[in-house]
């Protein structure tokens, strides 16, 4: 389960996305599209053409693991 903040911020791309697309295609939309850092901590939301499909992109850094 994900925690949302106050302080959250969430991105909805307005454009209709194709539900294939990688999650480097997302980040690639992301910073095209959104003009935002896909690795910034916030959420950024995609739906399919007919509204019928939803994906989220969210990156959370937990630091380096030995």
């Amino acid at each position: 389960m994900l925690s949302v903040s106050a302080a959250t911020r969430i991105f909805v791309c307005r454009e209709p996305t194709d539900m294939r697309r990688s999650f480097e295609g997302l980040c690639g939309m992301v910073r095209q599209i959104v003009k935002e850092d896909p690795v910034s901590g916030a959420f950024f939301v995609f739906l399919s053409r007919g509204r019928g499909a939803v994906k989220v992109l969210y990156w959370e850094f937990r630091g380096h693991h030995t």
